[in-house]
């Protein structure tokens, strides 16, 4: 839907402003919403790989693969 193109494009805006804690908050909560949006998963873990992250990449690895529950373990 357009709804959800927007929501992507706000998403990548947010990381492209360096804006990262609001963009993986934004990922966190379309990955609730949609725990198979293999884009959101993608998009996040390069936002966690660009802030030097490599421990939270390997979690949101797991958790694509399990189809878990968004990092941090809460709802958005």
């Amino acid at each position: 839907s357009s709804s959800a193109a927007s929501d992507v494009y706000k998403r990548q805006v947010l990381k492209d402003q360096g804006n990262l804690e609001e963009a993986i908050k934004a990922y966190n909560k379309a990955i609730f919403i949609h725990p198979d949006y293999a884009e959101a998963y993608s998009n996040m873990g390069n936002v966690l790989k660009e802030q030097g992250n490599s421990e939270a990449v390997q979690t949101l690895l797991k958790q694509a693969r399990e189809g878990g529950m968004p990092m941090g373990g809460s709802t958005p």
